[in-house]
């Protein structure tokens, strides 16, 4: 049967299962057919052996090309292999030597495997170096070009900008290690000028935390409230208390042990009472380890808590604190309290701990006492501002 643009409209999936593979071939030109998904995808193939070996190619999707158009590169991929080429093998080398390649290369070998961070490599990827890049050769991107890019995203976004570049960067140094271009091929996204950034210095005042409690009171989802007040009760990291299981607290010595961290080591979390106390009252999830489970997605755990927390921030009218603001938020309020800073960077697991480990031999355990005094902290104004509000209340 010939393939005909009123045959592909009509055709639909006749596989096993949803990995399947299905195709109509076409009468006319032996090999070149129409692929069908399990999810009604169209797309033309071509399929031709050589050198032993069965190859096929994917031309491009039905209704993007028509099917002469389809059907004439079939044939021009056919003569090649025809005459002892490999227009697979071509494809692939050309899709190496091309910017999406590489990038494609160096998220699945390198950034999946050795970066915590490398879902923010893969949106930057298609947020902005893809669309800029994709398409081009890696050796004719130029200098001149990647300081342009970084200028323009930098006018609107000045750190994401910094951040971008030097992934581009990391990019363009894994090509030259993997002999993607020449070991001495100049990395054009290399000592460009940073835009000048400042840190953010975003804190709660202590009088919001009863408005605060009261929104998070009436959220719905117990993990998502139970994970912004542990993130007040602990000063942990964002991602390092999502990621927790319940095998991981030792009730008995009042830890939540990490097998990992920012830091790439283990750590523990200490636990005060307010912090146990809220682990002992959070329902444990059928078949779910993690502690702050995804209510959607069966064995996932809770993922997007920026949404949610938008939401109650701003019930609260605290629209300028981010959830990180939070961890620095509770830092600030031992700082204030007098605890001592060596003691407040082993709360938070900073990577220079030297000072503070002198100061866990010295004392009994001053990371657990640096966390109780956070317990005082927040429970002392929680109790205040509430008392302060009911007396206004009265008197009106």
């Amino acid at each position: 049967m010939k393939l005909t643009k009123t045959v592909c409209d009509k055709a639909v999936y006749k596989g096993k299962g949803k990995k399947g593979f299905y195709a109509l071939w076409d009468g006319q030109l032996r090999g070149f057919g129409l692929r069908i998904t399990p999810s009604g995808t169209k797309s033309f193939i071509v399929f031709y052996r050589t050198g032993g070996k069965q190859r096929i190619i994917t031309i491009g999707r039905f209704g993007v090309l028509t099917v002469d158009q389809a059907r004439k590169r079939a044939q021009e991929i056919l003569v090649e292999a025809n005459q002892g080429g490999d227009p697979a093998e071509e494809k692939k080398k050309a899709h190496k030597s091309t910017f999406a390649g590489l990038a494609d290369d160096y998220l699945q070998n390198h950034s999946r495997i050795h970066k915590k961070s490398w879902r923010e490599d893969q949106r930057r990827l298609n947020a902005y170096l893809l669309p800029a890049f994709g398409a081009r050769r890696i050796v004719d991107i130029s200098r001149a070009e990647v300081v342009n890019f970084h200028r323009k995203l930098g006018k609107e976004k000045p750190y994401e900008a910094n951040r971008v570049i030097s992934l581009l960067s990391a990019l363009f140094e894994y090509a030259r290690k993997n002999e993607y271009i020449a070991w001495d091929c100049v990395n054009p996204a290399r000592l460009i000028t940073k835009f000048r950034e400042r840190s953010r210095a975003v804190f709660m005042k202590k009088e919001d935390l009863p408005k605060l409690f009261a929104v998070l009171d009436r959220e719905a989802n117990p993990y998502f409230k139970a994970f912004i007040k542990l993130t007040l009760y602990t000063a942990a990291r964002k991602t390092e208390l999502l990621t927790s299981k319940w095998g991981d607290v030792d009730w008995d010595q009042k830890v939540l042990r990490l097998k990992d961290s920012k830091n790439g080591q283990p750590y523990e979390i200490r636990l005060s009472e307010s912090a146990l106390a809220i682990l002992r009252e959070l329902p444990r999830q059928a078949g779910n380890d993690y502690i702050f489970p995804s209510e959607t997605e069966l064995g996932k755990r809770l993922w997007n808590v920026d949404k949610p927390w938008r939401r109650v921030r701003a019930a609260a009218g605290l629209d300028h604190v981010n959830v990180h603001d939070l961890r620095r938020t509770s830092a600030s309020w031992l700082a204030q309290a007098g605890v001592p800073l060596q003691h407040i960077s082993g709360a938070l697991n900073h990577k220079d701990r030297k000072t503070t480990e002198v100061y866990a031999r010295l004392c009994d355990d001053p990371i657990r006492d640096t966390v109780n005094r956070l317990d005082e902290i927040i429970g002392e104004n929680i109790v205040l501002f509430t008392e302060i509000r009911e007396k206004k209340t009265d008197t009106a």
